[in-house]
């Protein structure tokens, strides 16, 4: 038996890989659970790896993403349009008051993204030279942008 946990094995070691292709090689020679026993893990890790190496081999032993292959959907063209004349024919107006008021349905962080991306996030800089130019003497705590 392991005097480490499969986790700890795995977090010290240079190259899993290898690791894990001893544990197929256990799990083939004295099945899924005494393997798992063995290595002080649970028969799933243990039937994962044996499946991703009959399936892959060696290089299925890699570590895979756990991203998701389709992280977001892309903003429809006309939604984005839309969100860009609203933000050109308010401009003071934030994202959370364009949602409210004309119905928007991109999310408050989408519609800074695409604003700023189409550089209509120029608010800060307008407030911080009429601040300059009015001689107020004004302490800002935050960025505004």
């Amino acid at each position: 038996m392991s005097p480490f946990p499969y986790y700890d094995l795995i977090r010290r070691s240079n190259d899993p890989k290898f690791l894990r292709l001893r544990i197929v090689r256990e799990a083939k020679k004295i099945g899924v659970k005494p393997a798992a026993r063995l290595f002080s893990t649970t028969p799933k890790t243990v039937r994962k790896w044996l499946g991703r190496y009959r399936a892959e081999g060696f290089q299925g032993l890699n570590d895979q993403s756990k991203a998701p292959n389709n992280p977001h959907s892309p903003v429809p063209l006309d939604e984005r349009n839309k969100a860009i004349e609203l933000k050109k024919a308010y401009p003071f107006f934030g994202a959370k008051r364009l949602r409210r008021d004309f119905g928007v349905k991109i999310s408050e962080k989408t519609l800074c993204k695409i604003w700023r991306q189409e550089g209509l996030l120029k608010f800060a800089e307008t407030v911080l030279d009429y601040v300059k130019d009015c001689g107020v003497d004004l302490w800002v705590g935050a960025t505004l942008g």
